[in-house]
């Protein structure tokens, strides 16, 4: 049995509040994982477009485009992320790209086990912060 394919998002008003509401609460960790140095802007960057992928929201895209090429992310790069050609981008950048498509896929409930490969590839630091920017 084929499983059903996922559809875009729609972003609505009440969606878009509770995304804000979300960045507010969990600020803190935004702000720590930006200044902790293990995931570079770019990275983030990447990670974020992959999510918006996803969502299938234009602004989003729109924003998260322009600041991905603000801090140096390739035109080429900006593509294959659009495109969702994670596979075209280095393994230390992949599992993590996987996970964010994963884990925007499963509405914010990724599987323990795709967790669990995260923070042993990465170490439970840059884990939380990748799930920070998520």
């Amino acid at each position: 049995m084929r499983p059903a394919a996922f559809s875009k998002r729609i972003y609505t008003f009440p969606a878009f509040r509770e995304a804000v509401c979300d960045i507010v609460t969990h600020f803190s960790d935004l702000r720590a994982a930006s200044r902790g140095g293990r995931i570079s802007k770019a990275f983030a960057e990447k990670i974020m477009l992959t999510v918006t992928r996803v969502n299938g929201c234009r602004y989003c895209s729109y924003g998260h485009a322009r600041a991905a090429l603000a801090v140096g992310v390739s035109e080429a790069e900006l593509q294959k992320l659009l495109q969702g050609e994670i596979g075209a981008f280095p393994e230390q950048e992949a599992v993590a790209l996987a996970f964010a498509q994963h884990y925007a896929e499963t509405c914010c409930q990724p599987d323990p086990a795709a967790w669990q490969r995260l923070v042993e590839y990465y170490g439970p630091e840059a884990a939380r912060d990748i799930q920070a920017y998520l």
